[in-house]
């Protein structure tokens, strides 16, 4: 679960009710909805009980607002600039992941596993839309356009998970980081060959947590090849 996902969740706790969630995290009703549903998949049981009238926390969606969101999760992998500015925070770098694109498996790049900005941009670029994005995907757009991809014209839509739909269809290409490949029948890969486009991913925690696990947590992930 990212942090503006998790953000999200706090506040559809917050407010019982999507719309105003919604407002208050920048984001349309039919997304915030979307990434409840998301997040109920990836935990893999029902959070929210909904209705007309109102919105319903269910036992767990109760304990991941208390115990796993509120003060009692110790450790986070994220992109580092999501934390960045966050004082109560401390982190370690663990790796930069590099771009790629993916791409509809009937275009003409899904014959390249690897291809340069300049090859690539004439293609028609699909994003997040900043309003719902994190910030790694604003600083993703500055990237793209610093590595000579044409991002004025580039299409936005509210949900990470359309732009590879999308893509799917042949509608452009969908730019991820080359962590997030994972297998589809739909689209296939290609990496994009520059060094101005990346992610740096750290391990989290709050400086004022006591867990004594974490120190060991962090040597561990310190030794690790990432």
């Amino acid at each position: 679960m990212d942090v503006f996902s998790m953000k999200c969740y706090l506040s559809v706790a917050k407010y019982l009710n999507l719309s105003m969630a919604a407002k208050e995290r920048f984001i349309s009703q039919p997304a915030m909805s979307s990434k409840m549903n998301l997040l109920e998949e990836d935990f893999g049981v029902k959070l929210l009980i909904r209705s007309r009238q109102k919105v319903e926390l269910t036992e767990a969606g109760k304990y991941i607002q208390q115990d796993v969101i509120n003060g009692k999760l110790d450790v986070l992998f994220d992109e580092k600039s999501e934390t960045d500015d966050v004082p109560s925070l401390e982190s370690i770098f663990l790796c930069r992941d590099y771009a790629a694109v993916a791409v509809s498996k009937q275009s003409h790049l899904a014959a390249y596993e690897k291809a340069s900005p300049d090859f690539l941009k004439t293609e028609k670029i699909i994003m997040s839309n900043n309003k719902s994005a994190s910030v790694s995907l604003k600083n993703i757009v500055d990237r793209l356009s610093d590595a000579g991809f044409d991002m004025k014209n580039a299409r936005l839509v509210d949900e990470y998970e359309t732009t590879v739909a999308m893509a799917a269809t042949g509608l452009g290409i969908a730019p991820i980081p080359r962590s997030f490949k994972v297998k589809n029948n739909s689209v296939t890969y290609v990496d994009i060959d520059s060094d101005k486009v990346y992610q740096d991913f750290v391990l989290t925690w709050s400086k004022y947590n006591t867990n004594q696990n974490i120190e060991l947590f962090k040597n561990y992930c310190e030794k690790l090849k990432w």
